[in-house]
């Protein structure tokens, strides 16, 4: 609405004009970034493509459909204005708070989520929109309140269920809709339950040393960094995609993905078959079984660990069929288990 749209665009103004600035920058040994030139001007249209052909100068301003400001000074780049009048703009917070939502539930209030405007589908919810995107403003633009207020919502906390016939697709969230887990989230509950996570913050991944760079564009910089980190930490590439990112359909870094892929491919199911990493997983949460006093015990409380549910009495009969059939030590009987467990419908699903 107009009145939200102006709020939105005066608290986004004064949170801008207030926000802090770095007296001193952090030390960083290497980095590519983008720096004003020494005197900064306007630039000139080049007719055509052709820098030969020179046009008319154009002003450094915002986009004329948002009223078209100029940069105030002439000696900067106008990049502070730039942030400034994109964190203003009400279309700033709806955007971020609907992709949040998106990211919570599969589907965002808007479902076209990079297209906000008349070739882009209508919000199901307006209302929601724009108070999700008003308290975002209110509180400082904080990412982890929004998660906290969405996640808080009935909706979110509904149970899964049948689609009801009138909304098949669960565009009005009667119920909650079950999704896969996001790559990232997959490895990092792999290694929460194997109890080898490191929640420690990373430092700089361990490139090669500066005088060794020797690439070029056809021998490229590749490289993959084992780390127990959350996978906030791995390294991205865009020339190579980390494996398991890839495999299971992690953001494309060279484009805008608002909405993640959800595939079913074999190579899914041989990774849990083959892949050392996910058998480490498996193996330190079996080690960690075998401390428990009797099988009983240790059936309870995998399923509680990884399901958070006790196990029903078919399924502790078939635990116990396994244990029966395969004739290893106890870590390697459990650890089999573990992979069954570990790659199974319940394990990889947001319920």
């Amino acid at each position: 609405s107009p009145a939200t749209g102006l709020a939105l665009v005066e608290a986004g103004r004064m949170l801008a004009q207030s926000a802090p600035v770095l007296e001193t920058p952090p030390a960083i040994p290497v980095a590519y970034a983008v720096v004003d030139r020494e005197l900064a001007k306007n630039a000139c249209i080049q007719e055509r493509g052709d820098p030969e052909k020179i046009g008319d100068e154009v002003p450094r301003r915002w986009l004329a459909a948002f009223g078209g400001d100029e940069v105030t000074t002439s000696s900067e780049s106008g990049r502070r204005e730039l942030a400034a009048w994109i964190t203003g703009h009400p279309l700033f917070a709806r955007v971020i708070v609907n992709r949040v939502w998106g990211w919570h539930f599969g589907r965002g209030i808007v479902a076209s989520a990079n297209d906000f405007g008349a070739r882009g589908e209508p919000p199901t919810h307006p209302e929601l929109l724009d108070r999700l995107a008003v308290a975002f403003v209110s509180d400082g633009f904080r990412i982890k309140s929004l998660h906290r207020l969405v996640m808080h919502t009935d909706a979110y906390q509904r149970a899964s269920a049948t689609p009801v016939e009138e909304d098949p697709d669960n565009r009005w969230l009667a119920h909650f809709s079950r999704r896969r887990l996001e790559a990232e989230e997959l490895r990092d509950s792999l290694l929460m339950v194997s109890g080898r996570i490191d929640l420690s913050f990373a430092e700089a991944h361990p490139f090669p040393s500066e005088e060794t760079w020797k690439f070029t564009q056809h021998r490229p910089f590749n490289a993959v960094y084992e780390t127990n980190r959350r996978s906030a930490f791995l390294m991205v590439q865009r020339q190579q995609r980390h494996p398991f990112l890839a495999l299971f359909d992690g953001a494309d870094p060279n484009a805008s993905t608002p909405v993640r892929p959800t595939t079913t491919v074999p190579t899914q199911a041989l990774y849990f078959m083959n892949d050392s990493f996910f058998h480490e997983q498996a193996a330190a949460l079996a080690t960690r079984l075998t401390e428990i006093a009797d099988d009983e015990l240790r059936t309870t409380h995998v399923f509680q660990s990884l399901f958070q549910r006790n196990p029903t009495d078919a399924e502790r009969n078939r635990v116990h069929r396994v244990l029966s059939a395969y004739q290893v030590d106890a870590k390697g009987q459990w650890a089999a288990i573990c992979r069954i467990l570990l790659s199974s419908n319940e394990f990889l699903t947001v319920e």
